[in-house]
């Protein structure tokens, strides 16, 4: 269950409308088996407008989710990052293409990265 904070929604100006569908669409995920449990906090500043747990927070022993569940969760940052920079590669500056990095490592398990003018063009 999710709680709501109702003073705490009119103090921070929140939107009521899509604070329900994000309350909505994270438990229309634990209610339709896209993930087993989740917990869900949203604060603005000092207030907490939302918190609540839903689920089972393991599927084996059927523990509910709750404020003390360690959750397993993956870092996708990385991959969207590097996508990002390929999908706007076309459109670098002529000067970027014209740098290739090259890594040389001083022995202890530090790196540096130079710069170097690349030899395709």
């Amino acid at each position: 269950m999710f709680d709501v904070d109702p003073e705490a929604v009119a103090s921070t100006s929140i939107n009521e409308g899509r604070l329900q569908r994000a309350i909505g669409l994270v438990g229309n995920w634990v209610d339709t088996g896209i993930v087993p449990g989740a917990s869900l906090l949203i604060a603005r500043g000092d207030n907490l407008v939302v918190e609540g747990y839903r689920g089972l927070a393991d599927i084996k022993t059927k523990r509910a989710a709750s404020r003390d569940t360690l959750w397993s969760i993956a870092s996708i940052t990385k991959p969207v990052t590097a996508a990002a920079v390929m999908a706007l590669m076309p459109f670098a500056i002529d000067e970027l293409s014209t740098i290739t990095p090259s890594i040389t490592y001083n022995g202890r398990n530090e790196a540096l990265i130079v710069e170097t003018p690349s030899a395709t063009r």
